[in-house]
């Protein structure tokens, strides 16, 4: 079950529309309470936990799969 995506947006600002640069794979659960900022890609199989903030500021990040977030 995927939940809606309205809340993520490229920036961390009052402007909450869904970011062209978030990928979610099909098979990846996003909580509908989590945060994704920036370049975010979330892989197979990845389960993102409620309240979870994930911003790529810096760069990209990757989770999922082969690929693992860095704090």
């Amino acid at each position: 079950m995927r939940p809606k995506v309205a809340e993520m947006s490229s920036s961390p600002s009052k402007n909450k529309r869904p970011a062209p640069e978030l990928t979610i794979d099909k098979t990846a659960y996003v909580h509908e309470s989590a945060r994704l900022y920036g370049r975010v890609t979330i892989g197979a199989n990845t389960f993102v936990h409620p309240n979870a903030v994930i911003l790529a500021l810096g760069g990209p990040i990757e989770i999922g799969g082969e690929k693992r977030g860095e704090t």
